[in-house]
């Protein structure tokens, strides 16, 4: 599945929006053309968000996923500060632990 956002039409104007689209990442693919794609951080605690208040398994595998995939190259400290602003620490320390990943 992929979600695809217009930028320019964007209301939200939370810091934590601001963030996320301050740390996008430009992805250039080889045959389709460039474009800009959440940071894993942000899509991780994006899918906390939606699976917090959906209870949706796929969220979750999804986390998983991309923890177990991206575990040496996060910004533990940017999962961390946000988990802690958004009610998402206990569920992040949930899945870290799940996907066997040492969060220090």
């Amino acid at each position: 599945m992929l979600n695809i956002t217009h930028t320019e039409t964007i209301a939200d104007t939370t810091p934590y929006a601001i963030s996320q689209m301050q740390r996008q990442v430009l992805l250039d693919v080889e045959g389709i053309p460039v474009f800009w794609v959440a940071s894993p951080e942000d899509t991780i605690l994006q899918k906390l968000r939606w699976g917090k208040a959906s209870q949706s398994e796929e969220q979750w595998r999804d986390v998983l996923g991309i923890l177990k995939l991206r575990a040496l190259s996060l910004d533990n400290d940017y999962l961390k500060k946000w988990a802690e602003q958004l009610d998402l620490v206990e569920i992040l320390t949930r899945a870290l632990g799940e996907a066997g990943v040492n969060d220090s």
